[in-house]
């Protein structure tokens, strides 16, 4: 009895640990995809190497003790940074920056609206939403 219990919540946590791990997997390749996808429209001879570059340099940036409001300005400081040193001017740097960033913010504030909508029409929009 005590054996097959403990089997099963090790399962249990096994299991949640992977949808966890593959949901986190997912979410960042998409992130990536987006900036990859800025990129290219910025610039379509870069290749996903420079996007996957820039990317990191602006996930670092969340290390930095400071950060602006919506994570205006280190976000694309760090990718700028990072870009810059595969040979990329400052300017379609920033482009590409603002650009991944618009539409990762666009995005988020977007499924924010369509849960908000659904809960009303579904009626459990009485919800505590304080950790938003």
């Amino acid at each position: 009895g005590f054996r097959l219990a403990a089997r099963t919540r090790l399962l249990s946590v096994c299991g949640e640990f992977g949808h966890v791990l593959a949901l986190s997997v997912g979410i960042w390749l998409l992130l990536w995809l987006v900036c990859f996808l800025a990129l290219f429209s910025v610039r379509p001879d870069l290749g996903p190497l420079t996007a996957l570059i820039g990317f990191t340099g602006s996930a670092l940036t969340f290390l930095l003790p400071v950060s602006g409001v919506a994570n205006i300005g280190s976000f694309h400081a760090g990718w700028i940074g990072a870009v810059a040193m595969t040979g990329l001017n400052a300017e379609n740097a920033l482009s590409g920056a603002v650009l991944a960033h618009g539409v990762m913010t666009t995005g988020t504030l977007s499924m924010f609206v369509i849960d908000r909508i659904g809960s009303v029409l579904l009626g459990r929009g009485n919800h505590d939403t304080r950790a938003i």
